[in-house]
């Protein structure tokens, strides 16, 4: 059985209209309750029942992905982290095909890092018992220093501009996904209070960066 992360594809990133997407991610023998916090660390209360994103209009087509183009690894060393990237895209299941354990995803459809607009790259908290790569995500804060790798052998720098945990009804996927403006990095996990029923967790974490000039 998969614990499945549920994030909402704006139209833009999918052929044919809006989807809600399972995520997938492992089953831990001991998934925790990842506390919910708000940007300033407080804890706030977790949701206390199972939780759906709701649908949303559609947008433009899809574009063809730059998989040569794409990151080849993802490190942020305060934190202890650092895995390499693979593109993914939506599996015939529905499910956005993150990879297992110590690697971690770039979806396709996102935004390449020299490009306006947003890069989505998502990685599991944990998986078959173990922890994912991205299981000290919720250890990040305003301020940490995230390089992305290029296949040039160039390396990009991001500094963590904010740090939340949101239940997944909360889940701003029109921004995350957003193919405009400004660009900025968005790594993505599970988190929050684990539904033991729904085998899933209650929350996504969300770390947003923006390049280092």
């Amino acid at each position: 059985m998969a614990i499945a992360l549920l994030i909402l594809l704006p139209a833009a990133t999918v052929e044919g209209g809006p989807l809600q997407v399972d995520v997938r991610s492992g089953v831990t023998a001991e998934s925790m309750d990842l506390a919910f916090e708000d940007q300033t660390g407080d804890h706030i209360a977790p949701p206390t029942t199972p939780t759906t994103i709701p649908s949303r209009p559609a947008a433009s087509p899809v574009v063809a992905p730059a998989r040569d183009s794409a990151p080849l690894r993802v490190s942020i060393p305060r934190i202890g982290i650092d895995g390499p990237i693979i593109p993914v895209g939506i599996a015939a299941d529905r499910q956005l095909d993150v990879p297992f354990a110590q690697t971690a995803g770039w979806y396709e459809h996102s935004s390449l890092p020299t490009e306006r607009g947003a890069s989505v790259v998502a990685a599991h908290v944990d998986f078959d018992g173990q922890p994912g790569l991205f299981f000290n995500l919720r250890l990040a804060a305003v301020g940490d220093v995230i390089h992305l790798e290029n296949p040039d052998g160039t390396t990009l720098s991001y500094e963590v501009s904010s740090v939340v945990l949101y239940d997944k009804t909360d889940l701003p996927s029109e921004d995350l996904f957003r193919a405009s403006g400004d660009h900025a990095l968005h790594l993505v996990t599970c988190g929050g209070t684990f539904d033991r029923f729904e085998r899933s967790y209650r929350g996504n974490q969300v770390i947003t960066a923006l390049p280092v000039s």
